[in-house]
């Protein structure tokens, strides 16, 4: 249970290596990162072992283990354990022995269950003419889960980065997820992974440029004692081929579908053969291109691409998403940042960006430095399906959805739309060509329009998060209306909130009780406390923090809003800052990365941190000793 922190530093010498956990449940952690904190091995011993039966308790976090040596596991060694391996960075680690058969020049786990995760392997060897696992050996009765790892020009004979050999063939034995495995090369079989015996699944990952000397570039499978899976994976240029079996025709045990490969059809159903457009794969980058979006680990961000990968929404549909973003097609991506927070916006979509600051209406709108000026150009460009992103500032214009089945939202800290000075378009959105569910507003401010916030007549739209303030009307309803309102912050708005015969708000604040209170989950009268809406500054005030766009901090109030935490329960605050109380926020930034954070959930966390530990203690006794 205890937790040993380490400083920045190069760590060497005997004291330093061959750290044995000796059966303790502990976190050894670095206090900065792997690239900070380096065991330094200098090629006489290996980092570390796990041999006295540790769970996965067991943590090693934060380390860069580089130049370890050892028969078996160069850089980390398990036997009979079962620890965790995270946010590592194992390189120029090498197994080998006097008869050449080392395995594992990163880790060797000859049994246990051992979990590693968001680790790099680099440069690791399992040196001689019948060694296995250049990066990774599995060998008898191990259920090892690896997930979000990279392997990058690790060798071996057989294996280049990982080696699978278990005699447990009921159990599976591997799993390997969101792994990237780029440059790595065999003698023999597998450049990327050999499976010699035992159950395996390989479940998004993308093999890129690697190499075996006989058969496999990036996986081979030696089919009398083994069975494998490979699904929604990207296999492209490795040599002499992607996958290779020891079976010929049809392999017994082996299942390949929705990959993309880059010799068509040779295994399995639903394959494909395609480019995969990955970003920019000279420096490592295999996100998959996107129109709707990829993020950029080099810019930190979004960006927005001309064309989109032919393996985005494209892997098994049966699959969960699990953390993939907003828009895309329901179908995990292909690839390893498939069903994660950084896989590529798809669904055949475009994504308009308006900025009123520096866009120009005569640019395509596909990014923010080709932004359109005004949200009614972008809506008369846009489709069904399609997004429109709308930047911080203020927009006087009356935004018609012209009967289109598409979504306007805020792209980060929310715009303010009023209604245009004088004529006649007195309202900010307005709904009246029958649209409906599938076209949605949400995340924006609306406030100071001289009839109306929102107008609907005979359509039935979505209306999420926003905030409507100081209008005559909030939401002017007429006929044959069955607008779908939730989670909204309505003020101020002298002549009603709500406007409409049976039609009513859900999870909101209302200015006063009426009609529109009716639905479910609504409070009143409840100032909202806004920090400042004199000056257009309509985030929510917090004890706990809330952004402060003037001058792009976070800082802290006195008070905190009503608004927090009151949103419909059935949709859980992603993006919100922690804390983000597992409920959504009320108002424009509800559910975004701008939304004002809720009290922590852990009472005694005294310095708001994330964790309970004697630091709070201290401010306890501190607190206690100097009323």
């Amino acid at each position: 249970g205890d937790r040993i922190i380490v400083d920045d530093g190069t760590y060497s010498g005997p004291d330093n290596t061959n750290i044995d956990f000796k059966g303790k449940n502990i976190v050894l952690m670095s206090a900065n990162g792997p690239e900070n904190c380096i065991i330094s091995c200098n090629g006489v011993n290996r980092g570390v072992r796990f041999t006295s039966g540790e769970t996965e308790d067991a943590v090693m976090d934060g380390f860069t283990i580089r130049a370890g040596q050892a028969t078996d596991g160069g850089g980390i060694y398990c036997e009979g354990a079962s620890p965790t391996i995270s946010n590592c960075i194992i390189e120029a680690c090498s197994a080998q022995d006097v008869n050449e058969s080392g395995k594992g020049g990163g880790i060797c786990i000859k049994s246990g269950d051992p979990i590693i995760k968001n680790c790099v392997f680099r440069d690791n060897q399992a040196n001689g003419s019948s060694t296995q696992g250049g990066a990774v050996y599995i060998g008898s009765a191990a259920a090892t889960v690896i997930t979000q790892c990279q392997f990058i020009g690790n060798t071996a004979h057989d294996g280049g980065a990982v080696f699978l050999d278990s005699s447990d063939t009921l159990t599976e034995a591997l799993i390997i997820q969101n792994c990237i495995f780029n440059g790595n090369t065999s003698e023999t079989f597998g450049g990327g992974v050999c499976l010699q015996r035992g159950r395996s699944r390989i479940v998004n990952c993308t093999f890129y440029n690697n190499q075996a000397g006989n058969d496999g570039g990036a996986v081979y499978i030696n089919h009398s004692q083994t069975n494998a899976t490979i699904q929604n994976s990207i296999l492209w240029q490795n040599r002499p081929e992607d996958i290779a079996s020891s079976q010929t025709g049809s392999p017994q045990g082996l299942d390949v579908q929705y990959n993309n490969i880059t010799e068509e059809d040779t295994f399995g159903n639903n394959n494909i053969s395609l480019d995969p457009g990955f970003a920019d794969v000279g420096s490592g980058d295999f996100h998959l291109r996107a129109n709707a979006g990829r993020w950029s680990s080099l810019e930190g961000q979004w960006v927005f691409d001309q064309e989109t990968s032919p393996c985005v929404d494209a892997g098994n549909p049966t699959d969960a998403l699990k953390a993939e973003r907003y828009p895309h097609g329901a179908i995990i991506n292909m690839g390893a940042y498939g069903g994660t927070s950084q896989a590529s916006r798809g669904w055949g979509i475009r994504v308009f960006h308006v900025d009123t600051a520096q866009g120009n209406d005569l640019n395509y709108g596909l990014d923010r430095v080709h932004a359109l000026a005004t949200i009614n150009t972008a809506v008369g460009l846009a489709q069904d399906g399609d997004y429109i992103l709308v930047w911080p500032g203020v927009y006087r214009e009356q935004v018609e959805f012209q009967d289109k089945a598409i979504t306007i939202q805020s792209a980060a800290d929310a715009a303010i739309v009023k209604s245009p000075r004088g004529g006649d378009k007195g309202y900010a959105f307005a709904f009246n060509r029958q649209e409906q569910r599938d076209s949605v507003l949400r995340n924006m401010i609306v406030a100071d329009c001289e009839v109306g916030g929102v107008f609907i007549l005979v359509a039935s739209p979505t209306i999420q998060n926003l905030t409507i303030v100081n209008n005559p009307v909030g939401i002017n309803c007429e006929e044959n209306t069955n607008p779908d309102i939730k989670n909204c912050i309505f003020w101020d708005n002298w002549d009603g909130d709500v406007v409409g015969l049976d039609v009513a708000a859900d999870y909101s604040v209302l200015s006063s009780e009426d009609e529109s209170t009716e639905g479910t989950g609504n409070i009143y009268p409840q100032n909202p406390l806004f920090v400042d809406p004199l000056n257009g500054d309509y985030h929510l005030r917090s004890q706990y923090g809330r952004y402060w766009p003037e001058h792009g901090v976070w800082v802290v109030d006195s008070v905190t809003s009503p608004c927090l935490d009151v949103g419909d329960p059935s949709v859980y605050p992603v993006e919100e800052p922690h804390y983000n109380g597992g409920r959504l926020n009320l108002g424009a930034y509800g559910g975004t990365g701008y939304a004002s954070i809720s009290p922590p959930n852990k009472p005694a966390d005294l310095n708001n941190d994330g964790l309970v530990d004697f630091l709070d203690f201290a401010l306890f006794a501190e607190a206690w000793l100097n009323p």
